[in-house]
């Protein structure tokens, strides 16, 4: 079947991810998988450990298991004979993620199908895609910030480019945010992969300042990651251990966020901050560092209070002023729920993702 051929009633679409865990890009790919059937889309999942992936999904969308999935030696083979062996061909191939668009390609070019690639965050030190950008069919940003690194970093083409924020689940009901038992001690959060870019040696920074300064608060550090042990390491060392939680044994941070009695998000690096997101949408106020896509849709003081990024001072000084001034993180927490039910519901992103592939597949029939 080749590029040329009609698009079927429910297309095929094969969403190329990783190993699933605890991350924004990991929950963009499950909530694709989640929307995009009553799209009108057949889905499945090629992944490298399915581990992570909620037993909801698991009985909705057929996942492929290919081991060493990102080893250009290792994983090719199987994943080969995962494609020669499989009843009906994909019709197209959407990498979740920049670091998988060599697997996408080859799995593209064996079907003779067209190759999508959503990029979250593009690093610094990234100066061009694995493949050349010509051999894709689009590009998803989640954020204009993606969007002009990949032009400028990355020499991608503008018109290669669709710009689709993530979105995150909201209910059809706000949990409108409720006021802080005075009486309680107050829990600050934070949630992500546990890794250098995610800037968490600075909110244990920030932790031990206002720990200092004799505030009662408790902290919670929730996600696991490469810089775990060295982060409690940190946290011991500045001797604030016993007020600062680790929960790394999670498989979604909904419930974990909702103990959060205010969000931090201190990334040094940040494609769009879907994490934060899920934390406003739950009503609950936030500080984050002004980053990558974070600066482009949060207004600090109306949605969020934002600091320059790597200053755990000032990262303090907005974390007490919001526990000091609940009336101001509840009118923070409105505003920025509000904000994320307008832009960022993820049936927004399936509906944007499924006209993107009719796109595609109209552009294959009229070529």
């Amino acid at each position: 079947m080749s590029k040329e051929s009609s698009t079927p009633v429910n297309p095929k679409v094969w969403l190329v991810g990783a190993t699933f865990e605890p991350r924004g890009s990991s929950l963009y790919t499950l909530r694709l998988a989640s929307h995009l059937p009553a799209l009108g889309y057949d889905v499945e999942i090629i992944c490298e450990s399915a581990d992570h992936i909620p037993a909801r999904i698991r009985s909705q969308v057929p996942i492929h298991v290919v081991p060493r999935l990102q080893s250009p030696l290792l994983g090719t083979a199987p994943l080969m004979r995962l494609a020669q062996n499989i009843e009906r061909p994909p019709d197209l191939i959407h990498s979740q993620r920049l670091g998988l668009e060599r697997v996408g390609d080859l799995l593209a070019e064996e079907f003779d199908r067209h190759h999508l690639l959503t990029v979250h965050h593009v690093a610094e030190n990234v100066a061009a895609l694995a493949i050349p950008p010509e051999e894709l069919a689009a590009i998803v940003a989640v954020s204009p910030s993606v969007q002009r690194d990949l032009v400028q970093r990355a020499s991608v083409p503008a018109g290669l480019i669709r710009m689709i924020p993530s979105g995150v689940e909201i209910s059809p009901h706000p949990r409108l945010p409720m006021p802080r038992d005075p009486d309680r001690v107050p829990v600050v959060g934070t949630a992500s992969a546990l890794e250098s870019s995610k800037g968490i040696l600075y909110f244990l920074m920030a932790a031990d300042l206002i720990l200092s300064a004799g505030h009662d608060v408790e902290f919670i550090v929730a996600g696991t990651g490469p810089d775990e042990e060295l982060l409690r390491r940190a946290a011991h060392h500045m001797d604030i251990d016993q007020r600062v939680t680790f929960v790394p044994q999670i498989t979604s941070f909904t419930r974990v966020i909702e103990t959060f009695d205010l969000f931090v998000l201190p990334s040094l690096e940040q494609g769009l901050g879907s994490i934060m997101l899920e934390a406003m949408a739950l009503g609950k106020p936030v500080v984050a560092t002004k980053v990558g896509g974070v600066a482009d849709f949060v207004v600090d003081g109306e949605h969020a209070l934002l600091v320059e990024k790597a200053n755990h001072v000032l990262l303090a000084d907005k974390i007490e002023m919001l526990l000091d001034f609940p009336d101001k993180a509840r009118q923070l927490s409105l505003r920025g729920q509000a904000l994320v039910r307008e832009k960022f519901h993820s049936e927004r992103m399936g509906r944007d993702t499924a006209q993107l592939y009719r796109d595609v597949l109209s552009l294959s029939r009229s070529t």
